[in-house]
């Protein structure tokens, strides 16, 4: 309860600073665009969907099972190996897909996943709790990638440094892109 009150006082202090400062650390105005918004607030339950995971699965692999810390790091690693593989993939792509059908199907993934990890008994192999991390790689690069792009892409980049920071961050994935869309259509850039 206390560590409630703290945060909670502390978040204010920090939107009254932020609010009354002339180059602020965080621009509370990006908050302004509704795409940004609905963007920071689905990312952020793809976190806790997929963070959820990753760190309730160890605990229970070790407090359960009596797997070592190596052991059910081990079976949970492999959420890397396909989001390793999917996300330059994705990346590349990105013009060709629709991001929000892209995002929304990665959602299914982790819904598909966490089901799959509450069919889990005692019994369960170690090879069948690396088969839905493996899955979770597909989803994990099929989310965050293209949620990151949605959610910056209708920010206008002129103003403060945190629109400028944007800017830089997509800058040479939207060149990228637009260069691609003009080889395309027979354009050169």
């Amino acid at each position: 309860m206390t560590l409630t009150i703290v945060a909670a006082v502390s978040l204010a202090f920090m939107f009254a600073w932020e609010l009354t400062e002339k180059e602020p650390v965080i621009d509370l105005s990006l908050f302004r665009d509704r795409n940004f918004v609905m963007g920071v607030l689905i990312t952020s339950l793809g976190f806790l969907a997929f963070f959820g995971s990753v760190v309730v699965l160890p605990l229970w692999l070790q407090t359960v099972f009596g797997y070592t810390p190596w052991l059910a790091g081990f079976a949970t690693a492999p959420v890397g190996f396909l989001a390793f593989v999917f996300s330059p993939m994705i990346g590349q792509n990105m013009h060709r897909m629709n991001l929000r059908v892209v995002a929304s199907v990665a959602f299914f993934v982790f819904a598909g996943v966490s089901y799959w990890n509450s069919t889990f008994t005692l019994d369960t192999s170690f090879h069948s709790i690396i088969y839905p991390r493996l899955i979770q790689g597909i989803g994990v690069a099929c989310f965050f990638v293209p949620m990151t792009t949605i959610t910056l892409s209708s920010l206008r980049m002129n103003g403060s440094r945190a629109r400028r920071a944007c800017r830089i961050f997509c800058g040479p994935c939207r060149a990228r892109s637009a260069r691609r869309s003009a080889r395309r259509s027979g354009r050169t850039t």
